[in-house]
């Protein structure tokens, strides 16, 4: 009898890909052949070979140190990195890992690593020990501190002056053109002894870019990229110097090439928008240097370009937005200055303005007043550098004048500059002792900069004056706060209560003091009393609803007194507290039902994202996604409220919105390359095709192509293709760094759909070791002991999932299976009933429910299970409901009715069937 097992794997969602290595060799065979292949020069092949030695044995030392090395000379130094650490940990020596390690730390940026690794160089071999010193001297280089470089390549050519490193670090000590010409020539006459060494190669390069050698240096670096072709930073030193050697056309393919691997790479599109500048394409170089300021807007250049391309097709705005930040680092006298210049008179707002004030300060032609109240102009609108250049230029031009330094005081407050803001308002106070807008000013300045001593003078003397001892006292209890020392503030804010007993500022102070001793119950009554005093208090809501976070124990008391305000005081701050409280208490529906009044009102920004948050907490997901997409397009360029309606989308498996969703973000964010394997992964959920740019930029980057995310959109691709091998593979290494329930599970679909069901077993028994309630893992552990004829294991755990997951359709009907094949027929019928209680119109379930029916002899019941399994079923699925059908008809002796039935089937196109029908024809004779 057909086994009818739906495969529980089909009810999950996701997938993987990677290949595999041969079966038929040992590790140490594959690493024969990967030396073979290193000896032909046949890298890649090499490193095949290499990997699947490790595959055998992740262990082997010699694979993973050979690896390793062959990776640095591809130029592959994050792999190489890795594989040389983990060498390391399996016993690799200094001896044959320390100086290759230097290495690829310099040329990863780590150079606190290679300078970590010289204590241990020490104890290396003298010539050993020099190579890690001109690795150390090349990354202080790096990093401008001469000095320190120098010391190391002294260090270095001390040791010997014959090690070829030695003359490395020479090479590099060069500074005058004559220790630079001969260091060129030596470093030509060692290269033709030592090829292999590409060091020389790049110290060449160096020395002559220095001496403006351009297209020596070009084709220097060339040749080095050739020895490193993963080296892809090469090509950039390679395309700078055609440039600067005006050889745009041998630039121009380069720059292009790097594009293509990392199309938004900022260096990429500035050296592509300087080349098509030259070539008088401005739109185009003005998109590039767009792009490359998008990724790194610090790039002065790309301003450069962009703003002269936008001058030359009449973007006079744009201009202006480029130029203003780079014309303050060019001599005044360069063409971009007087660009600039022209274009400040051509536009008509504040920078014609600006242009008119320099030149009057130029010329001493504008007095104090003026240039106060335009640089409070200039503070207004933000531009603050220009703010204070005024301000300078104005505390020349002033009298000492206390009403002149008490602006000017103020002036610089505002713009952070507080120790000038502090003299100027001292200054002042001293010219008028009794101003007290002076001494205010002073107690802003001094608070900012923690001068408390100066504070606590200017409380003091305010606590001797009746009309200003209450603010004296709050401003002495500020400062005893700000230092920690509660109880004297507390002790300062009663004397404040003697005085003011409904003190709003002295009671939320009080309460703040309170909340931060631990002292909950007291702080909720001194919150309580501000809201009292001041129902809207917008700080003390905030403050009071944390407070139930402290101490849950208080959360009955705080919702009961927000709910009595908000009755007194329909106020939208106490609705906003209370909705948070039910929501911290788990009344997700009452929040939900306050959150969706506050949104009606349209007087809060963002209480679209509470609402659509608490109505995918309460599984309303469609209106959930209504909110956030409703929000989201309001607040295109808002990523919260993108990264949002993602989730939501990907809650309600609408992985084809989301895929649209996010190429629509990426137009906002374009220097947000996660967002480019985000989209790649939903468009592999939706089965879609991922273009070959977005796989390219995947690709061309280490951090996003080792992501756990990428391996999951490679196995969705190849599983879409049906290369299950290949999906396997890659969802394996997907769950290896990023071990969820997510991962687990297109793991576990693919491998169930690849047959490998030991391997499901191996890895649900691991999983549960850790996560013992894990019904995933249990579900997929029951099927696959069903798949390899394990019954008995099946069994016990189908009833056990059954017990705690009555609502599973599929684990019903298979446990009603495993029942009838142990003669449970009573068991089977019940649980099958219950399955197509869930699921009516399943026709497997209404065939596991007509042979369950047959093994009780309940035969006609059984017969009607067929005939409503027949009225559903398609010309395909019916053959094995008639098979079945006959069977029971033969079981029942009415061979007639069995024969005629198995007459009038269609003919099957599986070969195997027919050979059934044929026997079960000649039983009915």
């Amino acid at each position: 009898m057909k086994q009818n097992i739906i495969n529980i794997a089909l009810a999950s969602v996701l997938a993987i890909g990677i290949g595999a290595c041969s079966p038929s060799l040992t590790s140490v065979q594959h690493i024969e052949k990967g030396k073979s292949y290193l000896a032909e020069n046949k890298n890649n092949e090499a490193i095949i070979e290499l990997k699947n030695a490790i595959k055998k044995d992740a262990k082997n030392l010699d694979a993973r140190l050979i690896l390793g090395k062959t990776y640095l000379s591809q130029g592959d130094y994050k792999n190489a990195k890795k594989e040389l650490e983990r060498s390391i940990k399996l016993g690799a020596t200094s001896e044959n890992t320390t100086p290759n390690l230097a290495e690829i730390y310099y040329k990863l940026n780590d150079f606190d690593n290679v300078y970590n690794l010289l204590a241990s160089a020490e104890l290396l071999h003298d010539e050993q020990y020099v190579i890690v010193l001109t690795y150390a001297g090349m990354a202080a280089i790096y990093e401008k501190k001469f000095d320190k470089a120098q010391n190391y390549f002294d260090r270095a050519i001390q040791i010997s002056e014959d090690f070829l490193y030695s003359k490395i670090s020479r090479g590099y000590m060069a500074r005058t053109e004559e220790e630079i010409s001969s260091a060129i020539e030596s470093v030509k006459i060692l290269t033709a002894s030592n090829p292999e060494i590409v060091d020389l190669i790049l110290l060449k390069g160096y020395l002559l870019q220095s001496t403006k050698q351009y297209q020596a240096a070009a084709e220097t670096f060339t040749e080095y990229s050739v020895k490193r072709p993963k080296e892809l930073s090469i090509l950039f030193f390679i395309a700078q110097n055609y440039i600067r050697a005006n050889q745009l056309e041998r630039a121009e393919p380069i720059v292009d090439a790097i594009l293509k691997i990392a199309n938004s790479h900022p260096l990429a599109n500035q050296l592509k928008a300087q080349i098509l500048f030259d070539n008088k394409s401005y739109t185009l170089a003005k998109h590039h240097a767009n792009t490359a300021l998008q990724q790194q807007p610090d790039l002065a250049l790309s301003h450069i370009i962009a703003g002269l391309s936008a001058y030359y097709v009449k973007e006079y705005e744009s201009t202006y937005q480029h130029l203003s930040k780079v014309s303050k680092q060019l001599p005044k006298q360069s063409l971009v200055n007087r660009i600039f210049v022209e274009v400040q008179l051509l536009l008509g707002y504040e920078v014609e303005a600006l242009d008119s004030i320099q030149q009057l300060m130029d010329s001493n032609n504008i007095d104090f007043n003026s240039l106060l109240t335009l640089s409070n102009e200039l503070i207004k609108s933000g531009n603050n550098i220009a703010a204070k250049t005024l301000i300078d230029k104005a505390g020349v031009l002033a009298e000492k004048d206390p009403n002149n330094l008490l602006r000017q005081g103020f002036l610089r407050l505002r713009l952070d500059d507080v120790e000038l803001g502090i003299a100027a308002l001292e200054e002042s106070l001293a010219l008028d002792p009794s101003s007290e807008t002076a001494e205010g000013g002073l107690v802003i300045g001094y608070l900012q900069n923690k001068q408390y001593d100066e504070v606590l003078k200017i409380a003091k003397k305010w606590q001797k004056n009746s009309d200003k001892k209450v603010s004296g006292l709050l401003l002495q209890a500020t400062i005893e706060a700000e230092q920690q020392l509660y109880g004297e503030a507390k002790v300062t804010l009663k004397d404040v209560f003697t005085i003011e007993p409904n003190n709003i500022t002295a009671h939320l102070n009080m309460a703040i003091i309170e909340h931060k001793s631990g002292n909950y119950s007291v702080a909720f009554e001194s919150y309580k009393q501000v809201l009292t005093l001041k129902p809207n208090h917008e700080k003390a809501i905030f403050l009071i609803t944390k407070l139930i976070i402290d101490s849950p124990s208080l959360l009955p008391e705080v919702k009961r007194s927000l709910q009595e305000l908000l009755t007194l005081n329909n106020n939208t701050s106490i609705k906003l507290g209370l909705a948070n409280v039910f929501r911290t208490e788990g009344n997700l529906d009452k929040a939900l039902e306050l959150y969706v009044e506050l949104m009606a009102t349209g007087s809060l920004d963002g209480i679209e994202i509470m609402v659509g948050d608490l109505y995918s907490l309460t599984n309303k997901l469609d209106r959930a996604i209504d909110t956030y997409k409703n929000y989201y397009e309001k607040n295109k360029t808002n990523l919260m409220a993108g990264k949002r309606l993602i989730v939501a989308y990907e809650q309600a498996k609408e992985y084809a919105l989301a895929a649209s969703l996010i190429g629509e973000m990426r137009n906002y964010h374009r220097n947000l390359d996660g967002l480019v394997l985000l989209n790649g992964y939903f468009k592999s959920m939706a089965k879609q095709d991922v273009s070959s740019t977005d796989l390219t930029i995947i690709k061309g980057s280490q951090q996003l192509d080792n992501h756990w995310l990428a391996n999951q959109m490679h196995g969705h691709i190849a599983y879409n293709e049906k290369n299950y091998d290949q999906a396997v593979n890659e969802f394996e290494s997907g769950y290896q760094k990023n071990p969820t329930q997510l991962t687990l599970t297109t793991l576990f679909k693919a491998l169930s759909l690849n047959g490998q069901n030991d391997r499901v077993i191996e890895l649900s028994l691991d999983y549960l070791k850790k996560n013992e309630d894990s019904r995933l893992a249990k579900i997929y552990l029951a099927n696959a002991y069903l798949n390899t004829a394990q019954n008995d294991k099946a069994l016990a755990l189908y009833r056990e999932l059954v017990d705690k997951f009555t609502g599973n359709a599929i684990l019903l009907n298979n446990l009603a299976y495993l029942e009838m094949q142990q003669g449970n027929s009573l068991a089977a019928i019940k649980y099958v009933r219950k399955a197509l209680t869930l699921s009516p119109n399943s026709i497997a379930f209404i065939d596991t429910y007509a042979r369950a029916l047959a093994s009780n002899k309940e035969y006609n019941k059984s017969l009607d299970a067929y005939d409503t399994a027949l009225a559903l079923a398609n010309e395909s699925e019916s053959l094995d409901i008639i098979y079945a059908k006959a069977e029971l008809l033969l079981t029942m002796g009415n061979k007639k009715a069995a024969r005629q039935l198995l007459l009038s089937m269609t003919a099957p196109s599986n070969s195997a069937m027919q050979i059934k029908i044929d026997k079960l024809l000649n039983e009915t004779r």
